[in-house]
């Protein structure tokens, strides 16, 4: 879809104007994350003008899933460069729709500068949300527990840098008309998942570990 212009202090051009160079910003100490520089070297550049900056700050993180194969951890920088492409060129979005993505490696991606509104192929409002997106097609698989460790510590240092509590995440399909982030990984958010967000975020770190 068409991302809506988000007006800041009157003017959205300005705002823009305001902000630093348009790049990725490291997760808080402790997530180590791999900057797109890392994955993309020589891909295209950020499109300023079809990037918003947020009004509000960072009010939920929202978990999707690519829906794209479950694939070894040797794959998932090339499966990145082929997201990126798609959604700028395919879509003719400004930037990779998504701000993190998680591999079955347990690796952090950097995608979009957070700073910035996501963009989506469904209908909701992406002003304050930061799209955290998980490589795979969990419809009827779960992430490996690499990846879920990973999602977890990166969600509650996410929650923490943006004075936000487990109860601003959602998932996809929780905020729009799709089956993202799976059937299976819904299930897991439902039940164990927002316990362990909520240990992860107090500081009780917890292993995650797919349901039966």
């Amino acid at each position: 879809m068409k991302m809506k212009r988000v007006v800041v202090s009157g003017v959205c051009l300005a705002a823009f104007l305001l902000l630093p160079e348009i790049r990725s910003l490291a997760a808080p100490a402790g997530v180590k994350t791999i900057p797109q520089s890392e994955w993309n070297s020589g891909g295209a550049v950020p499109v300023p003008e079809k990037l918003f900056p947020h009004g509000d700050g960072i009010t939920s993180l929202v978990i999707h899933h690519t829906q794209t194969p479950n694939e070894a951890p040797a794959m998932e920088k090339a499966r990145l460069r082929s997201i990126r492409r798609y959604h700028m060129v395919e879509k003719e979005w400004g930037e990779v729709a998504y701000h993190y993505f998680v591999g079955s490696s347990g690796q952090i991606y950097e995608g979009r500068d957070w700073r910035f509104a996501g963009d989506s192929g469904t209908t909701y409002d992406l002003n304050g949300r930061l799209l955290i997106c998980l490589l795979g097609d969990f419809t009827d698989a779960m992430p490996t527990e690499k990846a879920l460790d990973a999602m977890l510590r990166l969600v509650a240092a996410k929650l923490h840098e943006h004075k936000l509590t487990p109860s601003d995440v959602v998932t996809h399909q929780m905020v729009a008309a799709t089956d993202c982030p799976g059937a299976a990984m819904q299930k897991w958010f439902e039940g164990e998942g927002k316990l362990a967000i909520s240990r992860q975020f107090d500081g009780k770190e917890v292993q995650a570990t797919k349901p039966e």
